[in-house]
């Protein structure tokens, strides 16, 4: 067997330029350490996956970094230059390395089938090339924050699986289908990613999971295919985003003018809602109501000979205020070419919508500058009058293109629900007479929101009317104030925000959450991953229930016997608790279980932070990002992730990263220390901005002078800030490469120095 081993390796190392180090980075075996430094920087600056475009990036990136580690060490360096490899290795490390070898794909690699044949060089160079492969920061970056208004399908495979070789035409089929829907799909490689797939809730392959509202959910069909597929994603969706109207339309379009939302309805004859329906419905639900009527049921014949459907063909009717006048009307043989997204997009409000909440205003009403300023116009009621016809005439404004066109926005405000937002707007210059035919005129605010939270507003004079002069005199004066002829003549800042007439209530919001609560424990322990939040929410839940109820009366006879500790005595035993956000903190009280006494393959990883007040610490972002980063890694025993007060630890810090002076150290610096091995790994966060060259100062320094205090500190502040962002940007990515193993730079320490008491 090590005769066979042994030829393969040397096939291995005649084989092509794609694990020659001196050809990957271009180098000859004559050149200093110093070129072959700066090639490997070169190279490593135009392939790294976070800068190239290239889908090999990832690939050509970890050759890159296999052939510096080799180049740089000379020991492999000779060794490669006399046998053409870089070791001499056990029996089970070379079977590792010829399994990782073979497996490498089309640029000369082998394979023990032929090229088209299962796992062989074409199947992992077609694996290679895929552009919708699941990575950790795709993950947590876009498909949990995403899922809350998108659906996401994953399928997870392996290598060396014959099922997921049977399925994988299929699944290609499925995903590019999914993406005409507007469900995102994704693959994740299990052997590539195994913690990935372990916070996914898997443990085997293939299997699919489908995440939606920031659930993980786990395909347990025993069938796979399209259609169960489709089933399983479609049971995950809200049951109440699509409305079945059986007869009663017209109770549901005075609810649609109440939620403020335009409606989107489909007649089909099918039983079941198709799922690019429903998936366009979960998108939007925020802005626009849908509903399904069925063309078979008789107590729908009235509606659908309202809009002349034909129960033949499934047709999307868009309609606004006005029930009996639909916007759009398109039959099923347009909504497959994906028009139903497009059709919603264009009609996600109404003609003049009702100022329900902050964030409509947000979106219709902007801040803008004087030269691409919008003029909102808001009609001021109550909710118990009669303001139909006003609002009829106003609208007929709104709906007039004309007035889009000279960006003028039309609106409607319940003064009695949004009392505090009007009352900002002074109303004393105004004098309403009667309207000439004896109605009563309705306020109408003009305004325009200025940057930096600034409003101008006035009055419309007189009031509002429904006669034609009042809509003639409101043409002229936007006319005027666009043209500059006239101005809004007042001015506030800071103005309050409107009331979310949309909101049930917090006790509403604590029913959802103990709902949503409820659903990822369900998830959880199907799936076989205890560490995720939701399961360790779920026992911690029940270990303060069990308190609460056995343990707090039995200790609570005993509080009255106990004397109270002094202030001072308080104080000591808060700042003692030294773990924060599950981080122990790295001092000298601990330095030699972390580091000089740390057994063969213990990794301390330690981010550094300025503070030696715990509550400044538990606060900083900084320390937030980093465990929010090291997430996924805790679980395992390699690891031990602490936290490091540069302030306490000055010269220790300074010898260990040979600093020269304390202004040096930039905020978020993670040491990865190896106390048995003797080396470190240094990750420093890029926070130097050319925006502002103070920002390019030292971070901490004591140089800085009394009159520059306060400037000095706001800059502190933004720089930690920026600091936090790089953690969660690219800290993840470099963690990776040191369980990899693939991390540059390793710096050795002769001996460990003491951290002073």
């Amino acid at each position: 067997m090590d005769i066979v081993i042994c030829f393969c390796l040397l096939l291995l190392s005649k084989s092509t330029a794609g694990i020659n180090p001196y050809e990957t980075l271009n180098v000859k075996p004559s050149d200093s350490q110093k070129t072959i430094k700066a090639a490997y920087k070169k190279l490593a600056k135009e392939w790294h996956p976070d800068k190239s475009t290239d889908p090999n990036a990832q690939a050509e990136m970890v050759k890159i970094n296999e052939a510096y580690e080799i180049l740089s060490d000379s020991e492999k360096k000779e060794q490669f230059d006399r046998y053409g490899t870089t070791e001499k290795m056990s029996q089970q490390a070379a079977h590792h390395h010829f399994y990782h070898e073979f497996r490498k794909g089309p640029g000369g690699s082998y394979s023990f089938m032929f090229e088209d044949f299962p796992f062989g060089a074409g199947y992992h160079s077609h694996a290679q090339r895929k552009s919708n492969l699941l990575t950790r920061y795709s993950y947590q970056n876009i498909i949990l924050p995403d899922s809350h208004h998108k659906v996401f399908l994953i399928a997870v495979f392996g290598e060396f699986c014959f099922d997921c070789l049977r399925l994988q035409p299929m699944w290609e089929k499925l995903a590019e289908n999914m993406d005409s829907v507007g469900i995102g799909a994704y693959e994740l490689n299990y052997d590539r990613n195994p913690h990935l797939a372990y916070d996914l809730g898997s443990q085997s392959y293939p299997q699919f999971f489908a995440v939606v509202n920031g659930r993980s959910v786990r395909y347990k069909g025993g069938e796979i295919s399209e259609r169960l597929i489709r089933d399983f994603i479609s049971s995950l969706l809200p049951h109440s985003l699509v409305d079945r109207i059986v007869g009663n339309e017209r109770e549901y379009f005075e609810q649609s003018f109440k939620d403020n939302k335009p409606q989107c309805l489909l007649f089909s004859k099918h039983i079941f809602v198709p799922l690019l329906f429903q998936v366009v419905a979960f998108e939007y639900r925020s802005k626009v109501k849908f509903a399904y009527v069925d063309v078979k049921d008789e107590q729908t014949k009235y509606f659908r000979e309202k809009y002349n459907i034909n129960k033949y063909d499934p047709t999307v009717v868009i309609v606004k205020e006005e029930p009996s006048l639909p916007i759009a009307v398109t039959t099923g043989s347009a909504l497959k070419r994906g028009t139903l997204r497009e059709l919603v997009t264009k009609n996600l409000y109404l003609y003049m919508p009702r100022l329900s909440s902050q964030t409509l205003f947000n979106e219709l009403c902007p801040m803008k500058s004087a030269s691409r300023r919008w003029l909102c116009i808001v009609m001021v009621t109550s909710e118990n009058d009669d303001y139909s016809s006003h609002l009829w005439k106003l609208r007929q404004m709104a709906k007039d293109k004309q007035f889009e066109e000279k960006r003028v926005r039309f609106f409607y405000i319940f003064k009695r629900k949004q009392n505090k937002f009007l009352n900002q707007f002074e109303n004393s210059d105004v004098h309403s007479v009667p309207c000439s035919d004896g109605s009563n005129p309705k306020d109408l605010l003009i305004l325009w929101r200025a940057p930096r939270n600034k409003v101008l507003y006035d009055w419309f004079a007189n009031g509002w009317c429904k006669t034609d002069d009042s809509v003639a005199q409101l043409a002229n004066y936007i006319d005027e104030n666009i043209s500059g002829e006239s101005e809004l003549k007042y001015e506030i800042y800071n103005q309050i925000d409107l009331i979310d007439e949309h909101w049930h209530g917090m006790a509403w919001d604590f029913i959802k959450k103990v709902y949503q609560g409820v659903q990822h424990v369900v998830d959880s322990i199907d799936s076989p991953s205890w560490y995720n939040a939701s399961s360790i929410g779920f026992i911690v839940l029940v270990v303060f229930g069990i308190m609460i109820s056995c343990v707090i009366p039995i200790t609570s006879e005993f509080i009255s016997d106990t004397p109270s500790p002094s202030p001072s005595q308080h104080k000591r035993n808060v700042n003692s608790n030294t773990t924060i956000l599950g981080l122990k903190k790295l001092d000298s009280t601990n330095q030699k279980t972390f580091i000089h006494n740390s057994p063969a393959g213990k990794v301390t990883v330690a981010v550094i932070v300025d503070s030696l007040n715990i509550d400044d610490v538990a606060s900083s972002p900084i320390i937030q990002a980093f465990a929010d980063a090291i997430y996924g890694y805790t679980s395992n025993s390699c690891y031990t992730f602490t936290w490091l007060s540069i302030a306490e630890n000055l010269i220790w810090c300074t010898e260990i990263m040979n600093i020269n002076k304390f202004g040096e150290f930039l905020p978020g610096t993670v040491l990865a220390i190896n106390g048995f091995r003797k080396y470190i790994y240094i990750y420093k966060p890029d926070v130097v901005t050319t925006d502002n060259p103070q920002l390019s100062a030292n971070f901490i320094g004591f140089e800085s002078s009394e009159e520059e205090g306060d400037s000095y500190h706001q800059l502190e502040r933004i720089k930690v800030k920026r600091a936090a962002i790089k953690l969660r940007k690219d800290f993840p990515r470099w963690i990776e490469r040191l369980y990899e193993g693939t991390l540059p730079n390793r710096i050795k320490i002769d001996k460990w120095p003491i951290m002073e008491s």
